[in-house]
């Protein structure tokens, strides 16, 4: 079976290649000149300093561990996202408390986690404990799902009231905004990924920002397998082997010199879904914030199978089959996951109502109109009653 569209393949330029070949050329093609024009750029972006690292795993793993989350802690977290937030909660030793999404913009259900903090949760101003297990709420992770911005600014104050520190993973959501302020405004620390299908790509990597300088000297510090200053080779802590190699910067670097233009492609590929689209029984076009504007990383539909015909995960086998479209599902709720099943707070409804119903159609950016024509005539041509 071949594929006519993809879903969200990189886009490198020959530009991106040059810049490639030249840091190649350097010397230094671990930690040359590229990957501290890379950090300058993005946080001159979102504001703090960052820190390249080899993945956005990576980044949210020294995230947890710069905040001090440690075994027997739980960090709580959507259920609905990618797996990576709750694979470095294990990595440090902790457990992810898994919390449903609002129905809405498909994100974290902030004020359903700041009631169970208040409810369930007992706290000095420093610590804040779970008061039915006694366990460390050792942090928050939001994850601004599909390049919707999480509403996370009272949360945020909630939790630092309680002394329990806020880890933004933004990978999805990189030039989202929200009342004017980019993805990571309200976090003690953002986390980036440059994965190839992300908004801007250096072939994998990530990213850590931070205002605080303690956090960012240590993550730092943690990523050269925490290596002492000097010639002789101390180290004075277990650490990682985590830097972002040059090469890999510098096409990050390339690329986010385009980002503007990269998301105004972005949302011209959501206008003409959303045209296209929109009057088709039992398709609903994402929603936005009236507060917020999106990255558009992947455009997803719900898909309601009494009023469409199909179910989601039917429509991506027949547009897969019958029209070479690749489409996915919204990931698998990860307390419905073996790794993770029966962590979650409460009940997850409005996660598994979304994963169920949820399609993300393809969205790179430079997508032909002639590829989002072919798209939208094989949704509509496997719609009923068509």
């Amino acid at each position: 079976m071949t594929t006519k569209v993809r879903l969200s393949p990189p886009v490198i330029t020959p530009e991106d290649r040059k810049c490639v070949c030249a840091a190649l050329e350097c010397t230094k093609i671990v930690d040359g000149p590229a990957v501290g024009e890379f950090e300058r750029a993005v946080a001159a972006r979102l504001g703090g300093e960052g820190v390249a690292l080899i993945s956005g795993t990576a980044a949210l793993h020294l995230a947890l561990v710069a905040v001090g989350v440690g075994p027997s802690d739980l960090v709580a977290m959507p259920s609905l996202t990618f797996v990576a937030p709750a694979h470095v909660a294990r990595y440090v030793g902790a457990d992810p408390l898994l919390f449903d999404s609002e129905p809405n913009y498909r994100q974290l259900d902030a004020d359903g986690l700041i009631a169970w903090l208040q409810e369930e949760c007992e706290s000095d101003g420093k610590i804040a404990i779970h008061t039915a297990t006694r366990r460390r709420i050792g942090a928050i992770v939001s994850v601004d799902l599909l390049g919707h911005p999480c509403d996370i600014g009272l949360l945020a104050d909630v939790a630092r009231g309680m002394g329990i520190p806020v880890v933004e993973d933004a990978a999805q959501g990189f030039g989202a905004t929200l009342r004017g302020r980019p993805v990571g405004a309200h976090a003690d620390v953002t986390c980036l990924s440059f994965n190839a299908n992300k908004i801007v790509t250096s072939g994998g990597g990530g990213m850590l920002l931070s205002k605080k300088a303690a956090v960012v000297e240590r993550v730092r510090h943690l990523a050269n397998q925490a290596k002492q200053d000097g010639p002789n080779y101390i180290h004075d802590e277990v650490g990682f082997n985590y830097r972002l190699p040059s090469a890999q910067a510098a096409l990050g670097l390339a690329q986010f010199g385009r980002f503007d233009q990269i998301l105004e492609e972005k949302a011209r590929m959501a206008a003409f879904y959303e045209d296209a689209l929109a009057d088709i029984p039992g398709l609903t076009m994402p929603r936005r914030s009236p507060e917020a504007t999106v990255s558009n990383w992947l455009f997803t539909v719900d898909v309601d199978p009494e009023l469409f015909g199909h179910t989601a995960h039917g429509l991506m086998s027949l547009l897969a089959e019958r029209h070479e479209v690749e489409t996915r599902p919204i990931f698998t709720p990860l307390h419905m996951c073996g790794a993770y099943r029966g962590l979650q707070a409460g009940e997850c409804p409005v996660a598994e109502s979304l994963a169920a119903t949820g399609l993300s159609l393809p969205s790179s950016v430079d997508i032909s109109d002639e590829d989002l024509e072919c798209v939208c005539e094989g949704i509509r041509s496997e719609a009923a009653g068509a």
